[in-house]
């Protein structure tokens, strides 16, 4: 009985193998996805962020520079 239960098919674990890889390459695509989209956000919301502020900030040597310091 012991027998019956270690014999493999081998079709069936060739189709099972073929659903695995398709799934798992599905979850890594969509993972990818999700963190390309949430970098472009970012991005976005950064340079939303800072235009709002008043745009770009002082460099303090060419500051420095235009006074006579």
């Amino acid at each position: 009985m012991l027998f019956n239960l270690c014999e493999i098919n081998t079709e069936v674990v060739s189709k099972s193998l073929d659903i695995l890889w398709q799934g798992l390459l599905a979850v890594v695509i969509g993972i990818g996805v999700i963190i390309a989209v949430t970098y472009v956000m970012l991005f976005f919301s950064n340079r939303f962020a800072d235009n709002k502020k008043g745009g770009e900030k002082e460099n303090p040597i060419e500051s420095k520079s235009d006074t006579g310091e």
